[in-house]
């Protein structure tokens, strides 16, 4: 589906969950399944990236924005209004992560919108974060799409970067930076690893 509408894996799941009418399909409910846990894993990567659960008790960068956090709620709340729509409610969820807005205001809204569906995702990213943190320990480096989209590609490059900076050829890890920035991916250095998005 997703070569046939020209998205990534993430942006397929986004219209299949928001498009499709499920009720008439019933025996593609494993597949709806299977989308929505996509979609909550990248929830949780984005959680452990945004620095949402860190050693310091930190919830994200910046002031909470009540503006953002009300009309991402009430998308939220509209889906499940209508029947509670629990595909869309979770679409509205993995919204957030694509709203532009900080990630206090972010994780706020996750924790709230996590309240109503029950996924334990603040739990289900502590978790991530200590696997990552064991991973760390043994000189391991982490690559997060906020997304949650894979790319051998882009995570190469990341890791082709990072490598050059552990070298001290900060002038190669500029320039793949650039290279990286030039192909519209942005990438923001986490503890541990980097995380990379779309822009």
């Amino acid at each position: 589906m997703s070569v046939m509408l020209g998205l990534n894996p993430a942006g397929a799941a986004d219209y299949a969950l928001k498009h499709l009418d499920w009720k008439r399909f019933p025996e593609f409910r494993d597949q709806r399944q299977a989308l929505c846990d996509a979609l909550v894993a990248a929830q949780v990567d984005y959680l452990h990236a945004c620095g949402a659960l860190d050693d310091t008790g930190d919830t994200g960068e910046g002031e909470y924005d009540e503006a953002a956090a009300a009309a991402l709620k009430e998308k939220f709340c509209a889906a499940l209004d209508n029947d509670l729509n629990t595909s869309l409610a979770v679409t509205a969820l993995y919204d957030v992560l694509k709203y532009k807005t900080n990630d206090a205001t972010k994780l706020a809204v996750i924790g709230d919108f996590d309240r109503v569906l029950s996924l334990s995702l603040i739990e289900k990213a502590a978790k991530k974060r200590e696997e990552l943190k064991k991973e760390q320990l043994s000189g391991g480096f982490t690559i997060i799409s906020e997304s949650g989209e894979a790319d051998a590609e882009v995570e190469a490059k990341i890791q082709a970067r990072q490598d050059a900076k552990k070298a001290k050829n900060y002038a190669e890890a500029d320039r793949i930076r650039d290279e990286l920035k030039a192909a519209g991916i942005e990438v923001t250095d986490i503890p541990h690893g980097a995380k990379w998005k779309r822009i």
